[in-house]
């Protein structure tokens, strides 16, 4: 007997992405108000975040207790954990359309790292149960479909 399991991209899960609605508003503001901004994220895993941001290969990444800061172009970035996900400060945005793009960048990296964490996870407790993974699938939605046996 087998069951299949559908990993669905993270990128689909989780039902924000990085701070397009407020980051998209502020963009469209005057350069008066582009300086010490505060905007949500959905990274709550400080590991994850600091691998993403290692491969993504920011500048001057400074890997605090809790708090995290980087150079991002010409832009400093100091993401602050607050209750479950980390909020992102940044003192001063010349270029928003260029940081933006890079933002929307780092955030799918994020998405894909956390999907192949969840992956190798899903793997590794399939075999802790003792069952074994009959076929893998990644459809063209980047949904990994996994046929298990019990």
């Amino acid at each position: 007997m087998s069951i299949s399991l559908a990993l669905i991209p993270a990128a689909i899960l989780l039902k924000v992405i990085l701070f397009d609605r407020d980051y998209e508003q502020l963009a469209k503001s005057g350069p008066a108000t582009l300086k010490n901004i505060k905007l949500p994220t959905n990274y709550a895993e400080k590991e994850l975040l600091t691998k993403t941001l290692r491969s993504f290969d920011v500048k001057n990444l400074k890997v605090g207790r809790e708090n995290i800061s980087c150079r991002l172009d010409d832009c400093d970035l100091k993401f602050v954990k607050e209750s479950e996900c980390y909020m992102v400060s940044i003192p001063k945005i010349k270029n928003p359309e260029k940081l933006l793009k890079e933002l929307r960048c780092l955030d799918g990296l994020y998405k894909q790292n956390l999907q192949d964490q969840v992956y190798c996870r899903t793997k590794e407790k399939i075999k802790e149960k003792g069952m074994e993974i009959e076929s893998e699938e990644v459809l063209e939605d980047n949904s990994i479909v996994l046929t298990v046996l019990l």
